[in-house]
């Protein structure tokens, strides 16, 4: 959706807004113009046969990649999205199932002329045939992260990974830093990339800040963690105990330019290793949940056929 600024300028008369404008512009003493832009993501269309469902959830998710590669946050959240789909689909695929095969075998069938004005919905098969390709993309991708993850674990980067043994959806939401079902916090602090269910967590933005930093498994690779980031709105002191610091490259352990950490020991001005550590989190399932959504929706698109996955 858009909205109109108001602007110092008169309105042509035929224009429908030329009265408002005028008897607003009375009222005002200083005309200043200040340039806005709204945009809002309020929905995506999904497509109504297999081949068009394809099409739109393919090319979105291109243009969050795209988005990526210029530095843009993308408003829209298709992962996510792809990820609620597929568990629809399958729950409804399944539902719609059971509810045939207890049908009489001797029920007529009489085809009914559909209502003026029905939308027209496409069945749970449909939309698993159209989204299926992307899904398998992104389930590999997310497997392929954790992986590069491990990899940084035992390797011998400056960064400490840990792995979150729960998703973030097991835990008590009263006690728990982290909301998964939250909109604000899961995009990628330095790229905008969305985190729809794979995302590293700064342990030290946790535990000194009680505050999320959260980015994706690329940026943690690429090392641009490494970075200082404003947390705290009234200061842009470069203290672990108030803003991210990632990077500080400092080995003091005394009273240098701030107080020892209570954490790591080393100084909390320059030296501080807290905002290096991170913990892979998963949101709302783990890799092997997501292999298992990915394997039910095979089964369902190809019912014929035994489905390994080896992604």
């Amino acid at each position: 959706h858009a909205f109109r600024k108001l602007a110092p300028s008169t309105l042509c008369k035929t224009d429908c807004h030329f009265d408002l404008r005028k008897k607003i512009l009375q009222t005002k003493q200083k005309l200043t113009e200040d340039i806005c832009f709204s945009i809002a993501w309020d929905w995506m269309y999904k497509g109504v046969t297999s081949n068009g469902i394809n099409k739109e959830v393919s090319g979105i998710l291109e243009c969050a990649r795209l988005n990526r590669e210029h530095n843009l946050q993308s408003l829209a959240i298709p992962e996510t999205c792809l990820l609620f789909l597929a568990k629809q689909s399958i729950a409804k695929y399944q539902i719609e199932t059971k509810i045939n095969a207890t049908k009489s075998l001797f029920q007529m069938n009489i085809p009914s002329k559909p209502k003026q004005g029905a939308r027209s919905e496409p069945n749970a098969k449909t939309v698993l045939c159209g989204i299926l390709p992307s899904l398998t993309s992104i389930v590999r991708s997310h497997k392929s992260a954790a992986k590069r993850s491990e990899r940084i674990r035992y390797g011998k980067r400056s960064s400490k990974i840990s792995i979150d043994s729960h998703p973030n959806t097991w835990k008590n939401p009263v006690t728990s830093v982290v909301d998964p079902y939250g909109a604000e916090d899961f995009s990628c602090k330095i790229c905008g990339e969305e985190l729809s269910n794979v995302y590293m967590h700064c342990d030290g933005c946790e535990k000194l800040l009680n505050k999320d930093y959260n980015i994706c498994c690329t940026c943690l690779k690429e090392g641009k963690y490494n970075t200082f980031h404003q947390v705290n709105p009234f200061t842009k002191n470069q203290n672990s105990m108030l803003n991210h610091t990632g990077n500080m490259e400092g080995e003091q352990k005394s009273n240098c330019c701030g107080q020892p950490c209570t954490i790591c020991s080393y100084c909390t001005g320059c030296s501080c290793k807290c905002h290096q550590c991170f913990t892979l989190h998963f949101r709302f399932m783990n890799l092997q949940d997501e292999a298992e959504l990915l394997e039910n929706a095979k089964s369902i698109v190809c019912p014929a056929k035994k489905i390994h996955l080896n992604i």
